[in-house]
């Protein structure tokens, strides 16, 4: 029967120390906290928290070394969509405007970091940002990188913090910030000519 809003606190305090698995248990987190804690530690720097692969209508979801090797076995590296590259070495690419993701995927060799190129395209210009694929937590590596607009007799180039991301922007969320705004008049068409350079945290962050 109701009893109405009392409390049982004795209760209370039994749920409060109970284990309970993390909610990234399914990805592979063996984590086991109290309920009280739950959300305010652990769940926030798990890095089990789960990321999606970028490639479209691929719908395959997990942690993000997991999400690694799903990449490998599954996604081959075709030039021009997914182009794999080396650390601190630059990279020559093409960002066409007219496809619908507006998206290059870039795959480190030897580790193999996922690493996204988007453009978003807006009233003064296109957005260019460069995201990883991965969760936000300490445990997992930042990066920085070098990105530029290559044009025949001038080159925009601007020193970025890539951020780590779980799951591509959609097209109508437009970045806020870490982009490089490239003007109007340097966008020619539906094709740009760009340039690219991951390193670590702060390589680029400089420029």
């Amino acid at each position: 029967m109701p009893i109405g809003d009392v409390r049982c606190r004795a209760m209370e305090k039994v749920i409060k120390a109970g284990l309970v698995s993390c909610s990234n248990a399914i990805y592979g987190c063996k984590q086991s906290t109290t309920y009280g804690n739950q959300l305010q530690s652990h769940e926030k720097v798990c890095v089990f928290a789960p990321c999606s692969c970028p490639i479209k209508d691929c719908n395959y979801i997990g942690f993000y070394k997991d999400l690694i090797n799903h990449f490998r076995a599954t996604h081959k590296v075709s030039p021009g969509d997914i182009n794999s590259f080396v650390f601190d070495r630059p990279v020559i690419f093409g960002l066409d405007l007219d496809s619908s993701d507006k998206m290059v995927i870039f795959v480190e060799e030897k580790q193999g970091n996922l690493f996204v190129v988007q453009g978003f395209i807006g009233s003064h210009g296109v957005y260019a940002t460069v995201s990883h694929i991965a969760p936000m937590v300490p445990e997992v590596r930042k990066f920085s990188c070098s990105l530029a607009r290559l044009r025949p007799y001038s080159t925009l180039r601007l020193g970025l913090e890539v951020k780590n991301i779980q799951k591509l922007r959609s097209q109508e969320e437009q970045p806020q910030e870490d982009f490089l705004l490239i003007p109007s008049y340097m966008v020619n068409g539906d094709h740009m000519k760009m340039e690219i350079s991951i390193g670590d945290k702060n390589d680029y962050t400089h420029i």
